[in-house]
């Protein structure tokens, strides 16, 4: 479905309105293609794009471009590692160089996650701001993609009690190894290991494992 308009023919103004659904890993091919990238992950699931233009011919600036790309039953596979992210679903808009999301939701396992956030292209680098929620967990990180390693610049927030925040970078050229490097420090609430370690849940609940380390 496609919709041109043209306005004021002494300096016409030309918008065109088009929509499209497509399979998403049709749409992670054709990224790839344009963008010269390649990230080892398997997409399912549909997707359904809108884009606008907005140029005026006589004009020396380049054509204005925004879109909106809704998911549902979205599915991202990394590699072999079994790392799955499973009933994608929210919608993120997007410009030339840039894309935003708000309440993108989905579930690893079995667990129901939010995030929030933003992307952008810096030169040969694709930097990401995001911010992530579940019942337990709240985090933020700030992170680069460059030359098939991320870059953490920073990733904070905090699991049940307990506070964390670290650094590093992880490899992505190795599927399988995942070479990383890591850094960091936290505060643990002892009293968190109860839940963390459901197994044996019953060894600590006659510890009873108290206080911050």
């Amino acid at each position: 479905l496609a919709k041109l308009s043209l306005a004021d023919f002494k300096n016409p103004a030309v918008e065109v309105e088009a929509e499209l659904s497509i399979p998403l890993k049709r749409l992670q091919a054709m990224i790839a293609q344009r963008f010269g990238r390649v990230f080892p992950v398997a997409l399912e699931g549909e997707g359904k794009v809108t884009v606008r233009v907005h140029t005026r011919p006589q004009s020396l600036r380049p054509p204005e471009v925004q879109g909106v790309l809704e998911v549902r039953d979205g599915r991202i596979q990394y590699a072999k590692k079994g790392f799955v992210l499973e009933d994608i679903r929210g919608a993120v808009e997007f410009t030339k160089g840039e894309a935003r999301w708000q309440a993108l939701a989905f579930k690893y396992g079995g667990v129901a996650y939010t995030t929030s956030g933003s992307s952008g292209v810096r030169g040969k680098a694709s930097d990401i701001r995001m911010q992530l929620a579940s019942g337990q967990l709240q985090a933020k990180s700030d992170v680069s993609i460059k030359d098939g390693a991320v870059v953490i610049r920073k990733c904070s927030g905090s699991y049940l009690d307990s506070l964390f925040s670290f650094r590093g970078s992880v490899g992505l050229q190795d599927a399988v190894k995942l070479p990383a490097s890591i850094t960091g420090a936290g505060q643990l609430e002892l009293a968190d290991l109860r839940k963390v370690f459901e197994k044996q849940r019953g060894q600590f609940d006659q510890i009873k494992p108290q206080g911050k380390v």
